[in-house]
């Protein structure tokens, strides 16, 4: 028998100046499904005070 496959490892990069923050749950649910985001990053231009894609 063989043992059970390790959960994939998955990066995930949000540009959060054309996502919306209020999609972030679903995503990571969704993400969740495949395997473990062992990295998530999110980028932007932090200068404003709100992302475009609020």
């Amino acid at each position: 028998m063989n043992p059970p496959a390790a959960p994939h490892k998955l990066a995930v990069l949000i540009d959060a100046d054309n996502a919306s923050a209020a999609a972030a749950a679903g995503l990571f649910a969704e993400i969740a499904k495949y395997g473990i985001a062992s990295v998530k990053r999110i980028d932007g231009d932090w200068s404003r005070p709100a992302p475009q894609g609020q």
